[in-house]
């Protein structure tokens, strides 16, 4: 799809908005990396070796829960220090709406990446096998955006879908 998607782009829009696109999703996975401090990978290698399912499960949900405190408090430092991450990554041309789909982006998939570790450290690959099945929903949304030659479309495609996404596996 990533391909697809590639192509795509690259004979609907400007080479300024790709350039943007790609910027905003870069730094949405640069948020996801930096604030999500690895602990998928670490859910993975430890809840296996735990014996008691009681403990298995603490050891996900406190995890989660700091995961998610620290993206709260990673996305109101970034929001504070804005000018400083305009400069950095955009060049000073970005508005506070953009920030907000970046934060949103990266803090969704990092929450949605640590859920499918999580099934996967349980070894439940069928909950793990939907999660990725999913998450490619935003990916096929944003050719809605791509036909329409609107960048502004897509970004919120890809966003709210993700959400929505996030939502659902939530209740879920």
């Amino acid at each position: 799809i990533s391909l697809l998607i590639t192509f795509c782009i690259a004979e609907r829009l400007s080479f300024e908005e790709i350039g943007f696109w790609s910027q905003i999703i870069f730094a949405a996975s640069l948020y996801t990396s930096v604030f999500g401090l690895n602990v998928s990978n670490g859910i993975i290698a430890i809840v296996p070796r735990i014996k008691r399912y009681k403990e298995k499960f603490e050891l996900i949900f406190k995890s989660g829960l700091i995961l998610f405190l620290i993206s709260f408090v990673g996305s109101l430092l970034l929001i504070s220090f804005k000018d400083v991450f305009e400069k950095l990554l955009f060049n000073n041309s970005l508005n506070i709406y953009y920030i907000l789909i970046i934060l949103g982006i990266g803090a969704v998939e990092m929450l949605l990446e640590f859920i499918l570790y999580a099934y996967r450290s349980l070894k439940d690959f069928e909950a793990s096998n939907m999660i990725l099945t999913l998450r490619m929903i935003p990916r096929i949304t944003i050719f809605v955006g791509i036909f329409k030659s609107d960048l502004n479309l897509m970004l919120n495609l890809f966003f709210n879908t993700y959400v929505l996404l996030f939502i659902f596996l939530i209740l879920y």
